[in-house]
């Protein structure tokens, strides 16, 4: 069963993250939900979701985003942050693509009950140095390229580093892309778009 990790629950999450993932840490930036794989009370994997990236080279062509619709709409996308097994490799063939399955089938409205809005998109790193990709290929994930080198550390503050990452992304309703991109969101999403500053229309006067 995977369900949504509980609030007592957090800290024992959190150290098994800290322990069993290759970052060695459970630090996630802005809106998170953890989710849990149990079985007969025994926990086999944690999956970590967080805010999306606010700039994605790969992920924003692939939904069709500029700058006006991704401000506006991008709660609505989130990021696969940290996904570890806690069993032994092997003990249990083919867990990572299982669990990974069963959490995307119900993690919209999770989201929706844990934050307040649903998620139509989800977006992975995977590092090529370490791992094939192979459960997200499993699962429907789309390789979309790869990052530039950089992690996010703070809502809207980046850091590089050297190690860039394979870019993967999912939709978790068909079509999600095409609505994210269009003029007007489906009525049924669109109370869930950020309202920012209405953007100056004024021609600017040539000069000389």
């Amino acid at each position: 069963m995977v369900r949504r990790v509980l609030p007592h629950e957090t800290a024992r999450c959190q150290q098994a993250v800290c322990e069993k993932h290759c970052l060695k840490t459970a630090d996630l930036v802005g809106e998170q939900l953890w989710h849990v794989a149990e079985q007969q009370g025994q926990w086999l994997a944690l999956r970590g979701g967080s805010a999306a990236a606010c700039h994605l080279k790969g992920r924003d062509p692939w939904i069709g985003w500029n700058d006006t619709p991704r401000r506006a709409r991008l709660s609505l996308a989130a990021h696969n942050a940290r996904f570890c097994l806690l069993t032994p490799a092997g003990e249990h063939p083919n867990l990572a693509s299982f669990v990974m399955g069963q959490n995307l089938q119900g993690l919209s409205q999770d989201w929706q009950e844990a934050c307040g809005h649903p998620i139509l998109a989800v977006e992975s790193f995977v590092d090529a140095q370490r791992f094939r990709g192979t459960s997200s290929k499993a699962t429907g994930w789309q390789a979309v390229g790869g990052t530039v080198g950089f992690k996010r550390v703070a809502q809207d503050f980046y850091q590089v580093h050297d190690r860039p990452k394979q870019l993967f992304v999912r939709e978790l309703v068909k079509p999600a892309a095409r609505p994210l991109r269009g003029r007007e969101l489906p009525a049924a999403w669109a109370g869930y778009a950020r309202k920012g500053p209405p953007r100056c229309r004024l021609a600017l006067a040539a000069v000389g």
